[in-house]
């Protein structure tokens, strides 16, 4: 009793021991709590702080690159200006003045611009609008050096002499190609850092660092800012925008300390009666070199005082919640010791009445001791099981034969120590040839008599053949009469016949030995049963495994006796792992030095690396990306080290979970059929008599050159070639000595020119000439000059001397007072018309296309044009608002050519109300004035009739009335020529 009562006594101080551990977890917690509140708050700030600085570098690139499109926008009208262009090509500053003061004062008032600079082609500043007496200095901005050397417009903010920073946009102005100088705007950039003060609701400061700007030019510009300056105030920075009176204290001593780069926020920065959030990022001006720093200053006085009244209240009302806590803990142990000391009692009196029990369940115990062995020995037995099952299918995905693998599975089977079986047994399979017979494909330890007597069996003989017609096991524990099978001295035994199955299907028969009088078991016969299931997989494998070896030998067959190159590549690293005879054939080479050793861009192309790392189109690369077909054609070389044209086909090979892992690769001789399509190419595009290419393949040379000339901004000549009589050669001499010359003609031409340019034959003697990417049009009077020199060369064609000349019409694209926007139709026609300049002016010459050959043509279509679209008389009004129309296009007329045009347009009304295919009218106006141009305005009768003729085989056929008012418009045209020879 008294033992009891010291227990009691001892367990009424819990709770002078658990109170003093709660109150210690309970501060750790409270601190715990005000540390992260603590924490998160300032996290929340730096959160807010980082947030603001990210907007506010934000809205600096922003409006750098706003206002930089605005001042490009600004210059664009300026540049166009062609008084200013003109006074920028003379470098005259006083017409600069003049005309620029007006723009800078309307940009300066409108856009707030504070520059306005016009610098020459050797970046020497002509005249400042902005500050008129500083000028003649070299600018070595960068932003002037980079618009020279890229020739585009280029912008970015830079630090100027006095400290200040501006956005400065510098566009070069070219004329004819030629650079003539450079027009600056700038706009400085305070009004952007107010945008951030703006927008974020903080205070920007811009700070200079003071090794990019002087002390007395920095103090000069403050001054004409109106901003107030301090330069001793940081040992590295100034500011740049504000008063002095406004800087925090705090942003000095943090600036006047060389390692605050280290971080861009500073949190809760005393100053005066102030406390501040302070963040800041680097300054970089247009070359990308860091000039300067932005900072920006939040205020954060306010929102302090509140956060410690906050955090006041928090510590106060968690005090008073764990005071409230500890005071419930200490109720709750109370009572819990009362409730202690009562349980105490009544358990001191169950352990008495529990102790006479311990007997009993000792012995409980001891039969649960006996049953946990058995279960034990079986989950032993289960293993073993297991362990066997496992090794039989290792086995099974060994590379032996399969009377290898039976026998080690019997063998596994033999000697399990439990399995109280003789150390002997046999496997049986179905025979291939007779699926009524069984054969035996291992054993162990077997009679010599059975080995014989056993090697087959029907269905039905003995045990074995009795298991596999039933499809049932078989078992017996003595020898009796269904044991068909006996020699002489053979003890009594027992058999376990245990078909082998897959699904209905009998595959064979294990056959073991047991003691005679053996008690067949469940357990040993659900063994056998799966260890036969086994069996059946690593037969099925068998059979599967041998299916596909022959399947194999099918296809390799069927490969080798194809005619094309076959080859099997390894998607991963590109190797050969298969190929067909025929390929070693090609190409001469041998298998055990390819095959899983190169990749086929080492046999193919004798390199390391892949083909689209050599610009080669890779069909195997194709199929592994898009996962089909692919096909293309490679030029290979073949086992006599010749080039052959290869088309290259390839097919995914895919595995079971559909990814690619080989590719087949078919690779087909196509030589001749390139050969044939080359010729079928040849004949196509190029003229049979001479070899050069015709008019068809010329038309496509000569879109070509103007895509090029386009994309290059550079020209090119078109020779339009007529030679003259070769008409009498070819009637004098036959057409025989005619085709011979042409052809040495042809040769005289390719001659001449440079392998680039294209000579071609567009029919009879005609020949046209294009010269890519000349300079200059001298350039194009050099090549004719000498052409011209080589065809008068007399020819002696099988011992006929023949002379001949030559009359060249040059066209240079594009035209100087055109846009390149002309199409290759204008090219050829301008080229022509200074053909026909060319014999006007006597054969035998050159001449190039201008305005006066030109528009002299132009005329005659345009009106002939308006003819026929206002027929009928009394128009004066549109005729009026067209002549006005032409002036406008350039085409200004005089008042002889005027009413010249007013004849023409008479004439081709009265041609048009008469003549019957109207759609004809054009064409035929048109060809009047070739006809004016090769006559020279002098063309007779036969003129005339071979005119019609000319009209007659385009399918217009006149009357004599159509014919009539033909030749007065013949005449009036005629009139109009005069005025232009």
């Amino acid at each position: 009793m008294n033992n009891i009562e010291d227990r009691a006594v001892a367990e009424k101080s819990l709770v002078v021991r658990i109170l003093p551990f709660l109150v210690i977890v309970f501060a750790i917690l409270f601190i715990i709590t005000v540390t992260v509140f603590y924490a998160h708050q300032k996290r929340e700030l730096q959160d807010d702080v980082s947030h603001k600085l990210y907007s506010s570098e934000k809205i600096l690139k922003e409006d750098i690159e706003k206002d930089a499109k605005l001042l490009e926008g600004l210059i664009e009208p300026i540049i166009s200006n062609r008084e200013l262009e003109t006074a920028l090509v003379n470098k005259d500053r006083d017409s600069l003045k003049q005309i620029g003061a007006s723009i800078f004062n309307h940009l300066s008032s409108k856009y707030n611009i504070t520059h306005f600079t016009f610098i020459d082609s050797d970046r020497i500043n002509i005249l400042r609008l902005h500050d008129i007496d500083l000028f003649g200095d070299k600018v070595d901005r960068y932003t002037c050096i980079e618009a020279e050397k890229t020739g585009k417009p280029a912008f970015g903010i830079e630090l100027g002499m006095l400290g200040t920073f501006t956005l400065r946009v510098v566009t070069p102005r070219y004329l004819n190609n030629k650079l003539i100088g450079f027009i600056e705007l700038g706009m400085d950039i305070n009004p952007i850092v107010q945008r951030i003060k703006n927008t974020i609701e903080v205070e920007p400061y811009v700070l200079i660092d003071k090794r990019f700007i002087k002390q007395d030019n920095w103090l000069t510009g403050m001054k004409m800012l109106g901003f107030k300056s301090d330069w001793n105030m940081m040992p590295n920075y100034v500011i740049n925008n504000t008063s002095q009176k406004n800087v925090p204290d705090c942003l000095k001593k943090i600036f006047n300390n060389d390692d605050f780069k280290i971080q861009h926020i500073y949190l809760n920065q005393s100053s005066n009666d102030n406390r501040y959030n302070i963040g800041f990022f680097p300054l970089i001006d247009a070359s990308g070199k860091e000039v300067g720093i932005i900072v920006f200053t939040d205020i954060y006085t306010h929102k302090f005082k509140e956060d410690i009244k906050s955090f006041s209240l928090a510590i106060v009302i968690s005090l008073l919640l764990v005071l409230l806590i500890l005071w419930v803990f200490y109720k709750v142990l109370s009572r819990i010791d009362r409730r202690l000391h009562d349980h105490n009692i009544i358990l001191e009196n169950t352990v008495k009445e529990r102790t006479s029990d311990l007997q009993n369940v000792n012995v409980k115990l001891e039969q649960e001791i006996i049953e946990n062995k058995l279960v034990k020995d079986q989950m032993i037995r289960n293993f073993d099981i297991q362990n066997v099952i496992s090794m039989v299918l290792k086995i099974s995905l060994e590379n032996i034969p399969l009377k290898s693998k039976l026998e080690s599975a019997l063998d596994l089977i033999l000697s399990l120590p439990w399995f109280t079986v003789q150390k002997k047994g046999s496997i049986f399979l179905i025979d291939n040839n007779n699926p009524e017979v069984i054969v035996m494909a291992a054993q162990r330890r077997l009679n010599e008599a059975l080995l014989i007597e056993c090697k087959r069996l029907p269905f039905g003989k003995c045990l074995c053949g009795l298991a596999a017609s039933t499809r049932s096991v078989v078992f017996y524990d003595c020898v009796n009469d269904l044991h068909d099978v006996g020699f002489e001295g053979m003890e009594p035994h027992g058999h376990y016949c245990i078909p082998i199955l897959s699904g209905a299907t009998i595959l064979g028969v294990l056959n073991l030995y047991v003691k005679h009088s053996h008690k067949r078991e469940k357990s040993e016969e659900d063994f056998l049963i799966a260890v036969a299931n086994t069996l059946a997989g690593i037969i099925n494998r068998d059979k599967a495994e041998e299916m596909i070896r022959r399947s194999e030998e099918f296809i390799s067959t069927i490969i080798d006796s194809m005619h094309d190159s076959i080859l099997v590549i390894d998607a991963k690293d590109f190797k050969i792992l298969k190929a067909n005879h025929i390929f070693f054939k090609e190409y001469s080479l041998i298998p055990d030095e390819i095959i899983g050793k190169k990749t086929c861009h080492e046999v193919l192309y004798k390199q390391h690396s892949l083909c689209k790392e050599n610009n080669i189109q890779c069909p195997i690369e194709d199929t592994l990306n898009d996962g089909d077909y692919a096909s293309c054609e490679h030029i290979h070389i073949d086992k006599n080290g010749n080039e052959i044209y290869v088309e290259c086909n390839t097919s995914p090979i895919r595995n079971n979970n559909g990814e690619i892992t080989q590719v087949v690769y078919v690779l087909r001789n196509i030589t001749e059929r390139k050969q044939f399509e080359k010729r079928l190419k040849e004949l196509a595009h190029y003229d049979s008599l001479t070899g050069l290419p015709n008019r068809a393949l010329f038309y496509d040379h000569l879109k070509s050159a103007v895509a090029m000339s386009k994309r290059n901004k550079t020209s090119f000549a078109l020779l339009y070639l007529d030679l003259d009589k070769f008409k009498i050669v070819n009637d004098s001499l036959g057409h025989d000595i005619g085709d011979i010359l042409l052809k040495e003609v042809g040769e005289v031409f390719k001659e001449v020119v440079r392998e680039t340019d294209t000579v071609a034959r567009m029919g009879g003697d005609e020949f046209n000439i294009i010269l890519t990417k000349i300079d200059k049009k001298e350039d194009a009077a050099y090549i004719a000059d000498r052409i011209i020199s080589l065809i008068n060369k007399p020819f002696n064609i099988q011992g006929k001397i023949c002379s001949i000349g030559t009359s060249i019409g040059i066209c240079v694209y594009p035209y100087e007072k055109d846009s390149m926007e002309d199409d290759i139709s204008n090219v050829v026609k301008r080229a022509d018309i200074a053909l026909y300049r060319a014999k006007e002016q006597g054969r035998n010459n050159y001449q190039f296309y201008t305005d006066i050959i030109g528009k002299f043509d132009a005329l005659v279509e345009i009106v002939t044009i308006f003819a026929r679209d206002n027929s009928s008389q009394g128009e004066n009004e549109a005729w009026i608002k067209f002549l006005d129309k032409m002036k406008n296009d350039g085409l200004y007329c005089s008042q002889e050519i005027t009413k010249s045009l007013e004849k023409i347009l008479e004439a081709a009304r009265r041609f048009y109300r008469v003549i019957s295919i109207k759609e004809a009218h054009s064409t035929v106006c048109g060809n009047s004035a070739k006809l004016i141009r090769k006559t020279k305005g002098d063309w007779n009768a036969s003129d005339l009739e071979s005119f019609l003729s000319s009209l007659k085989e385009q399918g217009i056929v006149l009357n004599e009335k159509e014919i009539g008012h033909l030749i007065e418009l013949l005449s009036t045209i005629k009139s109009l020529y005069l005025q232009f020879i």
